[in-house]
């Protein structure tokens, strides 16, 4: 259980340097990583079906990584105005979700050592 919180943590950062900017259709875009993100958690339940989820978890970080990109790319003031919209929770609509499927994940040692660098990669990078 202890492998969750630092989890959670760069998923948290990656939402918040993602969704800022490029307006509504980064954001929309980060939504729809992030719930691609938890169907692909959702399907794991074994080892196996972990080691299966790897090359959909790199997928999953290549985009976030371009979402990164993209967001780096615009303005300031379009960055900080997204990024108040994260803060004030317009944005983190299945972050709970993402925290029950990572916790459950985690809480069996095998799972979580094979899932483990996969999405570290999800983080900033």
């Amino acid at each position: 259980m202890k492998i969750t919180t630092p989890l959670l943590l760069p998923f948290a950062l990656l939402f918040l340097a993602a969704c800022g900017g490029g307006g509504d259709a980064l954001l929309d875009d980060m939504r729809d990583a992030e719930g691609r993100l938890i169907e692909i958690l959702e399907g794991i339940d074994s080892v196996e079906s972990a080691r299966a989820a790897e090359p959909k978890l790199a997928k999953v970080a290549e985009e976030m990584r371009s979402l990164q990109k993209r967001h780096s790319e615009l303005p300031e003031a379009e960055r900080e105005k997204l990024k108040e919209a994260v803060m004030e929770g317009k944005s983190l609509d299945r972050s709970g979700e993402m925290g029950k499927e990572l916790a459950r994940l985690t809480a069996n040692p095998e799972i979580a050592q094979v899932l483990l660098p996969a999405l570290q990669k999800l983080g900033p990078q």
